[in-house]
């Protein structure tokens, strides 16, 4: 009696496929009955025998169900460049987010002991020799003087000519000079007096 159909894993069928090969001088129909698997069954995994070793080889070998899609190649050419830079983002990301809580608790002088000694070791800037001496790469930094004083610094551009805000107002006066000094009352007055002297 065969076993209920269920389906077969990749490392199952792969070593149907090598039992299969073992005894070439046997038939389908007493192999499939010694694995205890249809014969119908035997003859597809037989006929997908390329397939099969590929996908083992992509996959791995619990896996039941393989299939790359309808457009594996179109599938591939659209996530390629999601590859290249929404990862490299996400590391940027989050580089910057440990960077960020590092100061941040160095800050507040509480740091983190083991995240300090496993990336300063991994990244070389920790030397595990005990000879090791520090070496001041900037050795005229510590010499440096100010020229001045700090409230000579703030006061530098006390001397700088500046003028005051201009207004909407102020503008319009500069832009139109010829009527700034009159307003709607004079012109009205004097279009009253032009009309009255050509009555008369």
């Amino acid at each position: 009696m065969s076993r209920n159909r269920k389906p077969l894993t990749l490392g199952e069928k792969l070593r149907i496929i090598e039992e299969v090969e073992k005894r070439n001088e046997a038939t389908k129909a007493s192999i499939a009955h010694d694995l205890n698997i249809p014969e119908s069954s035997l003859k597809t995994i037989l006929a997908k025998k390329d397939s099969i070793l590929l996908n083992a080889a992509k996959f791995g070998l619990n896996r039941k169900a393989t299939k790359d899609g309808k457009y594996a190649a179109m599938e591939k050419a659209l996530l390629q460049p999601l590859d290249a830079g929404v990862i490299k983002c996400m590391k940027q990301k989050y580089w910057k987010f440990l960077v960020q809580r590092r100061l941040a608790g160095m800050e507040r002088k509480q740091l983190d002991k083991k995240l300090s000694a496993v990336r300063l070791y991994r990244s070389g800037a920790c030397s595990t020799s005990e000879a090791a001496v520090p070496v001041d790469d900037e050795p005229e930094f510590g010499n440096l003087e100010l020229p001045g004083s700090f409230a000579d610094y703030v006061g530098a551009d006390d001397d700088v000519a500046v003028c005051s805000e201009v207004s909407l107002d102020d503008i319009i006066e500069i832009v139109r000079p010829d009527t700034a000094g009159t307003s709607d009352e004079e012109e009205m007055d004097d279009a009253a007096e032009a009309s009255a002297d050509v009555i008369d």
